[in-house]
């Protein structure tokens, strides 16, 4: 039986005021990430840490090339 590679995580902590404006952060992480580092990032898990705060693991993926 053929090992699974273990998923490769991004962990950041959000502070916001909407969810609206947590979507225009997340969106501004992701993109910042894949230039810094050329690969993608998609949701895997948020925890809430209280009011306006949150903490998103993202689990990296290979970028789609369009």
């Amino acid at each position: 039986m053929a090992k699974q590679a273990r998923k490769q995580t991004v962990d950041h902590v959000f502070s916001y005021t909407s969810e609206a404006e947590l979507d225009t952060q997340i969106q501004a992480f992701k993109a910042a990430h894949a230039d810094a580092h050329g690969e993608g990032l998609a949701l895997d898990s948020k925890r809430p840490l209280g009011p306006g705060k949150a903490r998103l693991s993202f689990r990296v993926v290979e970028l789609r090339h369009k």
